[in-house]
């Protein structure tokens, strides 16, 4: 590996991380082909670092894939060609003294948003981030590969973090790597959840207190949420789980490995919870995403874990007020949090909605969680997710997949447009998707951990 001798210690140590940034951004779904960069201004003050042309994303491997450009677009240092839109890093870093790292982009969501005038609200945590605005740029869909073209879209984005380019993509800036890739990931789910609440015909409201209570905090989130999709692409956790120090605890961890393996986490804001023998509240760091929880190190007794992350506040309040809860779920994952912004009550149009039937509470926006009815399976927080209830662990982690299943059918049904609904109970034959009876239990547990079992064993069978 040739790394350019105009690169020194601290410039490699930032494009290694920028490299990294590449394939998470690439899981985040922003890959397109060879094309969209990333970029690094140069802490000596010669220009800025960008990546070559002709890779993807997540071919990048290290400071050997980038390039130093000066102002003018002219090659100081590097091997490989110059991207043709090297202005639109130039000009932002010309215009903006407090940015250090650049991304353009062209993931799929942000790419459908950027083709309408809809603004992206804060229906989740994601839009939650860009509740002050985010700008857009209208004079061409053009790749931008003048100068002045650059300085059109600097202008476009101003202040902020983010910025849609009409029918193109989205660029995004930050102060650091971490900062950026977290504002490019942002902003595609933001402009996912937009795009489904548009095409659901749901009505959706905002939460003033769920929008305030994130940015109180968007700063800790952002170093936590990148550090933990790094290790996500480095390999560094979540392959193997350490051993238990008994059933229980072994039980908890592939509560956690379950649900991330099958989808039902948003990053690392899902908190799973469960009352050990001793009668403690357990919980897995906050920090951590659910498929890092990996053994008693990764563990927090819930009443010492700081009230400052969301689901460590609710969880607290939940097991306070119906003490007779053995396991509970702060879940945001995509579906479950954007249903919680809807008006509608969830409705039995699948198996898994039925198992919810009667039994979910939705609270108001900025209304304080009490008086939950004792029987209640999930509660749901406007614009932020839900928490699920249960007698178990296992029935926990069950309810939030068969929770983000149901919310999303019932998403998917009402954006079609058709009439859709529900047939009423009936004496003949059974409720398929129940969690009544240990035997049924077992079933759906024991599916989902052979999944796990096989992904971890590198055997995942076809659809898996």
């Amino acid at each position: 590996m040739e790394l350019p001798k105009e690169a020194d210690k601290e410039v490699c140590q930032q494009l290694e991380q920028l490299a990294e940034a590449g394939a998470v951004l690439e899981n985040g779904g922003h890959g397109d082909k060879v094309l969209g960069h990333l970029s690094l201004r140069d802490p000596r003050g010669r220009g800025f670092w960008m990546k070559r042309s002709g890779i993807s994303l997540a071919e990048l491997q290290g400071p050997q894939d980038f390039i130093l450009l000066d102002f003018e677009g002219k090659k100081k240092a590097g091997k490989g060609k110059r991207h043709a839109e090297w202005p639109i890093h130039g000009e932002i870093f010309l215009a903006r003294s407090d940015v250090n790292v650049v991304g353009h982009t062209h993931p799929y969501n942000a790419g459908v948003i950027s083709t309408t005038e809809e603004p992206v609200e804060a229906l989740t945590k994601a839009g939650a981030f860009f509740s002050s605005g985010l700008p857009r740029y209208r004079k061409t869909s053009n790749l931008i590969i003048h100068k002045n073209m650059g300085t059109g879209l600097a202008s476009a984005l101003g202040h902020a973090k983010a910025v849609l380019m009409r029918n193109h993509g989205i660029t995004y800036v930050g102060s650091d790597v971490a900062e950026c890739v977290v504002v490019g990931l942002l902003c595609e789910y933001a402009c996912r959840d937009q795009l489904r609440a548009a095409m659901s015909k749901l009505t959706f409201k905002i939460s003033a207190t769920a929008a305030s209570s994130f940015r109180s905090h968007r700063n800790l989130f952002v170093e936590e949420v990148w550090e933990s999709l790094r290790r996500r692409v480095t390999k560094a956790t979540g392959a193997e789980p350490k051993e238990g120090s008994g059933n229980y605890l072994d039980r908890f961890i592939e509560a956690n490995r379950i649900l991330s393996n099958e989808g039902v986490e948003f990053l690392n804001f899902d908190l799973v919870a469960f009352k050990d023998p001793s009668r403690r509240i357990i919980c897995g760091l906050p920090e951590l995403s659910l498929g890092e929880i990996s053994g008693s190190d990764d563990l927090i007794v819930l009443e010492n874990a700081p009230n400052f992350y969301p689901g460590v506040n609710y969880l607290k309040k939940v097991f306070s007020i119906l003490p007779k809860t053995e396991a509970a779920i702060f879940c945001c994952a995509p579906s479950v949090a954007l249903f919680s912004s809807a008006a509608e009550p969830l409705c039995p149009t699948g198996d898994e909605g039925r198992h919810f039937e009667g039994l979910s509470v939705k609270i108001l926006p900025d209304q304080a969680i009490e008086n939950i009815p004792p029987d209640t399976r999930v509660v749901f927080l406007p614009n932020e997710g839900a928490i699920i209830l249960a007698n178990s662990i296992e029935v926990a982690c069950l309810r939030a997949i068969f929770l983000e299943r149901a919310c999303s059918i019932q998403i998917d049904a009402a954006a079609t447009g058709l009439a859709w609904g529900w047939l009423p109970d009936s004496e003949q034959g059974v409720v398929g998707m129940t969690l009544e009876g240990q035997g049924q239990i077992e079933n759906f547990w024991s599916f989902y951990k052979r999944k796990l079992d096989r992904k971890d064993a590198g055997q995942p069978l076809p659809g898996e």
